[in-house]
């Protein structure tokens, strides 16, 4: 068992969806150490990207409480990337030996190429629903709430 299991991962949802948890829940399983690393674009508030990091911190600690929740740049370069993935597992765990990156389908595991494992995870989830096509049906039909309008005025300011 690796001493440490890291999650990279996008995370544009309302809530987790059944694969986020299916994905996090198996890294627990196998580490005892658990690192979530977001990643942020470079322009927040769009279709793609709607919810800035903060937001995404709390949604993931609300469920996984003792993670701990990183943000980590968007890059153009691979290598910068995977250099900046490296260097924040190492400034959390300075003397690691043993750490395996985690993500789902369509993940960062093409673009990595640092010095840890990284590993894509197929999770066997029924009814299983997208992030994308989640915030697609949630941007189709305003909802009723105070909690949807002070959403949305968080959002533009």
């Amino acid at each position: 068992m690796s001493e440490v299991g890291v999650c990279v991962g996008r995370f544009q949802t309302d809530e987790l969806t059944s694969g986020h948890r299916a994905l996090l829940n198996r890294v627990l399983d196998s580490h005892p150490n658990l690192v979530i690393l977001v990643g942020v674009a470079p322009w927040q508030g769009t279709k793609h990207d709607p919810l800035d990091f903060p937001t995404r911190r709390l949604m993931l600690q609300s469920e996984y409480p003792a993670a701990i929740i990183l943000p980590i740049q968007d890059m153009l370069d691979d290598q910068d990337w995977s250099n900046q993935v490296d260097r924040l597992i190492r400034s959390i765990f300075p003397k690691i030996t043993n750490c395996i990156l985690y993500g789902g389908r369509d993940s960062f595991q093409p673009h990595y190429c640092g010095e840890f494992k990284a590993l894509e995870i197929e999770t066997k989830v029924t009814n299983f629903e997208s992030g994308s096509n989640r915030r697609e049906n949630i941007g189709k039909v305003p909802q009723n709430s105070s909690a949807f309008r002070a959403g949305i005025i968080y959002a533009k300011q």
